[in-house]
């Protein structure tokens, strides 16, 4: 017999009306599980020391090459109730995204050189939502470097 059961969806599904319905099903022995949407989890991520968090999994992809994922089990409020929440961080995936954003920023620097059209630019910025890591980068100009552990 089973006891407990687990739905899993996307974060495309994750509002305030789905989870709120999701948490009477807990009732029933019905759990769920969901990935936050980017704008939510940020404020949970910035509460986790990544050079502290233990390692949960790996795997050798070849002789000299493995991916592993660290994480870290937090409780917090989503949509005002407490809720566990893993935290994960994978440092291979955060150098491609850092490289990826460097490249961008350097786009957007060789078209302010070159002297293409305001709106050419902010279009760019904005296709690429990388606003906030230009302000970072006049501030902190090595922004993702120290980023990566």
């Amino acid at each position: 017999m089973i006891e407990e059961k687990f739905i899993i969806f996307d974060q495309g599904n994750v509002n305030k009306n789905n989870i709120e319905y999701l948490r009477e099903l807990k009732k029933e022995g019905i759990y769920f599980i969901t990935k936050l949407r980017t704008s939510s989890a940020s404020r949970f991520i910035e509460t986790v020391d990544k050079s502290a968090m233990p390692l949960i999994y790996s795997k050798e992809k070849s002789k000299n090459m493995k991916t592993e994922i660290y994480g870290e089990l937090i409780e917090g409020k989503v949509y005002g109730k407490m809720s566990k929440m893993a935290v994960c961080y994978n440092p291979d995936i955060m150098k491609q995204k850092c490289h990826t954003l460097d490249r961008r920023v350097e786009t957007a620097k060789k078209m302010v050189k070159q002297g293409d059209s305001i709106g050419k630019i902010k279009a760019f910025i904005s296709k690429y939502n990388i606003k906030r890591v230009l302000v970072l980068k006049l501030i902190y100009p090595d922004f993702c470097q120290t980023r990566v552990i």
